[in-house]
């Protein structure tokens, strides 16, 4: 018989809620990156099966999305399968489905007993027995799903029609998922404390109520993995603990630098990746290491609040008695030793920012289903190409990502290309951001332009949220998602969101396109960094924010139908105008602009601030404007000196 010719996916989940379900954020990554060295896995496998198929042909097979190259794969792969013979092709690829679904289940199973073997090496009172061991691996089981279709390549059709009915026959599968229940009795007991959905099993040191009868304590003695009383389902302990346990392979990219894997170490992420300050930095974090084999150290005491005497005792307090007075002499002397160091490194740290405050960055690209599925293609025999090479490019920006989030002292959650989240302090987010957003890859420059039946060009869109470091994790995660999908609202996309979560609760959100410009103006209007430059004028005393407060103050009662009454309107930007100048010249001591300097257009008040924040209010919602304004005053103020935040006195 002739050769012939399959489509092929494989998908597996759930995906989102795995990752976000976070309290910590060694969590949030580690649910990314375990997603990632499942696909690793199953794509290993895949090649394996057919190098040893004597009916599929290696040379002939090929993967057409994603690129292998990517570290944070998607949850999914589509190839292109080429049987040397009909006979016996379906079994082969039967075969094939089947090899992947037993490498995701052998491979999370692994995964579990290696966390299971490290905490019963941390700890002594740790016993699974079989009958325990079944209620564990049911959770594991019953929690994620997997689904594969392949179907024969119609000669007699393009590729955008193979790969559609594909993708209808994958839907139409996923719409029929069966609902396991884990046990006959079903579920009664204690929740997790990261899904809240299944039962906990596993708690850290102290007894909780309502413990199911097959659950386990554990007394591991590292704080920074677990808090006391933290009580986790089998496949969040899995998550958790997936780096501890050497499940999954640590990112040597920064090997020799001081880890940053917290909401605390993403604040101040610039600084420790500053290398005149590394020494400063690792003198304090050897203050908590009493040996080669114990660290004590968490983020969190980078900050002086979390280092008082009654703090550090009730986290490092332990109830193994074993270690006991070791541990009362450490908790002892790390008070003191701790404010010497504060006050010693006043002038190491003298012309440095700090802040409290982090940034959680979700960033997608529009419309990646239709590009990808090939509607803006003329040509749809053109599609298999375009997948391929678009992949690649994919593949090449993750890495662009990747480098940028390390140069920023940011920590990258998951970089896909098209799908991509990290978190970075807000002393480098805007460079960071512009950064991302020039590099983001032209998917129209993969084919010529006559290929396209649009002038569609590809664009991201981007949520961020701006918290401070003890806002919960799960309410970040929440609001960079929404702001994410806020931006993807916006006529035509290519927007950011803005959430700025203040410390006292209230919250300020605004939304506007990357940038404004006319069809071949030359000047365009970049928001991000006209937000820094804003931020940092303030800060810098080049304004007062007396021009934002009388502004908001006199004009409260705008709505968008004023901006629609010219005179209205241009009363309310002239006013603006003088707000602005007079808070200029209230600093005329610290910025030596005169009035005659105001009066020239081309002075960089008017030329960087003025013209700009005009633009922006015609050009954005007032609410919008208004946000961006509060934003920028609430940020310059959160830019601290190392006194500043510490009150170091």
């Amino acid at each position: 018989m002739s050769a012939k010719t399959y489509l092929f996916v494989y998908t597996f989940g759930p995906v989102q809620s795995f990752i976000a379900q976070a309290r910590k954020v060694v969590d949030f990554r580690n649910g990314s990156k375990f997603l990632a060295y499942l696909t690793d896995k199953i794509l290993k496998s895949f090649w394996n099966r057919i190098r040893a198929s004597d009916i599929l042909e290696e040379g002939a097979c090929q993967l057409v999305f994603p690129n292998e190259s990517i570290r944070s794969k998607p949850n999914r792969f589509i190839a292109k399968l080429q049987c040397n013979t009909e006979d016996s092709a379906d079994e082969e690829i039967n075969a094939l489905g089947n090899e992947l679904v037993s490498t995701l289940s052998k491979t999370i199973t692994s995964a579990f007993d290696s966390i299971r073997t490290k905490l019963v090496k941390y700890s002594q009172i740790v016993d699974i027995n079989s009958e325990k061991l079944e209620e564990h691996k049911d959770q594991i089981k019953s929690f994620f799903e997997h689904y594969w279709v392949s179907i024969p390549f119609n000669e007699s059709l393009s590729f955008k029609d193979n790969y559609r009915n594909l993708e209808n026959w994958l839907g139409a599968i996923k719409n029929e998922r069966l609902v396991n229940q884990i046990r006959e009795t079903g579920e009664v007991g204690s929740k997790c404390d990261l899904c809240g959905q299944q039962n906990a099993l596993y708690f850290y040191r102290e007894e909780k109520a309502f413990r199911g009868e097959h659950s386990i304590i554990f007394d591991m003695y590292r704080r920074y993995i677990f808090n006391p009383r933290e009580g986790f389902c089998a496949v969040c302990l899995l998550k958790r603990m997936l780096e501890e346990a050497r499940v999954i392979s640590k990112d040597n990219r920064n090997e020799n630098k001081l880890p940053i894997n917290s909401t605390s170490g993403a604040c101040i992420g610039h600084l420790l990746r500053d290398n005149r300050l590394k020494n400063a930095f690792e003198k304090y974090v050897d203050l908590f290491k009493p040996d080669k084999r114990r660290n004590f150290f968490d983020e969190h005491y980078y900050f002086k609040e979390n280092t008082s005497a009654e703090k550090i005792k009730k986290a490092l307090s332990t109830t193994n008695i074993q270690f006991k007075a070791e541990m009362d002499e450490i908790i002892a002397n790390l008070p003191k030793n701790v404010e010497e160091w504060f006050s010693g490194n006043q002038d190491v740290f003298e012309n440095t920012l700090w802040s409290k405050y982090y940034a959680l960055i979700m960033y997608d690209g529009d419309d990646m289903g239709k590009w990808i599925s090939g509607s803006y293609l003329n040509d749809d025999a053109k599609l298999e190409s375009f997948q391929i090479n678009l992949s690649k490019m994919l593949g090449d920006y993750s890495e662009t990502l990747r480098n940028a989030f390390d140069r920023h002292g940011g920590i990258v959650v998951y970089a896909g290309g098209d799908d991509n989240c990290g978190f970075v302090n807000i002393v480098n987010l805007f460079d960071l951001m512009n950064e991302l957003k020039d590099n983001f890859p032209r998917f129209e420059s993969i084919l010529d332009k006559n290929s396209y039946s649009t002038n569609k060009k590809s664009t991201p869109s981007c949520g961020i949220c701006i918290a401070h470091y003890k806002e919960p994790l799960s309410k970040v995660i929440e609001m960079a998602r929404k702001m994410e999908h806020h931006a993807k609202q916006a006529q035509d996309k290519d927007s950011v969101s803005i959430a700025v979560i203040k410390h006292s609760g209230e919250t300020l959100t605004s939304r506007f396109k990357w940038k404004y410009s006319e069809e071949g103006e030359i000047n365009e209007l970049r928001v991000l960094e006209l937000l820094k430059d804003l931020t940092w004028a303030l800060k810098d005393g080049i304004f007062s924010n007396t021009f934002i407060n009388g502004y908001l103050s006199e004009f409260w009662w705008i709505t968008e139908e004023s901006k629609k009454e010219e005179n209205v309107f241009s009363l309310i930007k002239e006013e603006f105008k003088r707000l602005l100048y007079r808070s200029v010249l209230m600093n005329r001591d610290k910025n030596g602009i005169t009035r005659e300097d105001l009066k020239n257009e081309e002075h960089e008040v008017n030329q960087k601030y003025l013209t700009p924040l005009i633009k922006l209010m015609e050009s954005s919602k007032l609410e919008d404007f208004n946000h961006f304004l509060r934003s920028c005053d609430f940020l310059k103020s959160n830019y601290q000196s190392f006194k500043q935040i510490h009150e170091v006195r």
